[in-house]
């Protein structure tokens, strides 16, 4: 079923997800799931800790496979990020079991543009393989030039924006019906006074999609929001930017459904952080969940309040998210103070948030 058909079929669940956010019963499995299938990764980028987590144990593709034969649902997306997730050499093999046993409507690879070959592998036979299923490869881009060596934490002309371009390349060759290519500009404090021109060279890649991302603290990374986050100055110049452009990106079907979500994420994150506090109830826990590459289950990165671990359900995540640990911690969510962009929960605020849902299954049509 198309992108279209699956937003209409999808619009009956969605008061009962509003329901279970509110009274915390019955117990609902997540329309988003984000998967860290690594901390590694070849950069060391100052935004980000993962280095700190390098020697985490992995999930194998055996574990994978239990995982996803396990769930008894079909998420409306699964991301796959990390760290660099093309770094496993398995990531065919685990992104393949995914869109083949849990079958998301949308299935989404994060990467930073590291192994141009084994990226365009990865997608050309999964876009050909699996019909039913939309997916996306999202390439992070801070900077542009020399200055991607920097941001990313590498020696001076390691060519990490001639990788990049390589990688966008190779992508981008790839010709397929259930298949978009998207940049997604990170913002922070360490590329603040740059990010406008990032932000106007993904444009000018001409993708089908474009994202804006924000740095944020992260308790399962360690890092704390004022060590990262930008000044919000430009964060609001560069969303209102953002969303300017946008409105004139091309596309239709799948891809103008997307840049809604992705715009109403851009609102949301800038609201958050202006007024401190939830501009609208978060989904984390509910909704959408955040798995670490160990097979942690947290309600989102930024709180990381753990609400399992999948190797003591016998890899069963509707078991896990059943028990009383997961119960305790979407209490505490519910009743939670904090506040952050909402970024890894983005498709999942956006199905729940009717203006953008509506918008999101008419551009479909």
């Amino acid at each position: 079923m198309s992108l279209r058909g699956q937003l209409f079929t999808r619009s009956a669940e969605l008061p009962l997800y509003r329901a279970f956010r509110t009274f915390r019963a019955p117990v609902l499995p997540p329309l988003q799931i984000t998967m860290a299938v690594t901390w590694r990764c070849r950069y060391h980028c100052p935004a980000c800790n993962c280095a700190q987590n390098e020697q985490t144990a992995e999930l194998t593709d055996q574990e994978y496979y239990r995982f996803f034969h396990a769930l008894k649902f079909r998420p409306f997306m699964i991301t796959l990020t990390g760290g660099e997730p093309m770094i496993r050499k398995d990531i065919l093999k685990i992104s393949a079991l995914a869109a083949q046993v849990a079958r998301p409507v949308v299935l989404c690879i994060e990467t930073a543009g590291v192994l141009p070959d084994r990226a365009h592998r990865c997608f050309k036979l999964l876009t050909e393989r699996y019909r039913d299923t939309h997916f996306i490869a999202m390439l992070s881009l801070p900077g542009v030039h020399g200055r991607l060596d920097e941001l990313r934490g590498a020696p001076p002309r390691t060519g990490a924006f001639e990788t990049f371009l390589k990688t966008y390349r190779a992508l981008r060759g790839i010709s397929a019906p259930n298949y978009s290519i998207g940049v997604d500009v990170l913002l922070s404090r360490f590329n603040a006074a740059e990010s406008g021109a990032a932000l106007d060279y993904a444009f000018l890649m001409y993708p089908d999609l474009v994202k804006l991302t924000v740095a944020h603290g992260s308790a399962c990374l360690g890092v704390a929001a004022p060590e990262v986050a930008p000044p919000r100055k430009d964060h609001d110049a560069l969303v209102a930017r953002y969303i300017q452009k946008s409105r004139h990106a091309g596309g239709r079907g799948a891809h103008r459904a997307l840049w809604h979500a992705f715009r109403a994420q851009s609102r949301r994150a800038a609201r958050n952080l202006h007024v401190m506090a939830q501009s609208a109830p978060c989904s984390a826990g509910f909704a959408s969940l955040f798995i670490t590459p160990d097979g942690t289950v947290l309600d989102c990165p930024a709180a990381a309040r753990e609400m399992g671990v999948l190797k003591d359900h016998a890899m069963d995540l509707e078991s896990l998210l059943c028990a009383d640990r997961a119960q305790l911690v979407r209490k505490q969510a519910a009743a939670a103070d904090c506040f952050c962009p909402m970024q890894y929960a983005d498709m999942a605020h956006a199905l729940m948030h009717s203006p953008t849902f509506i918008k999101m299954t008419a551009s479909s049509l």
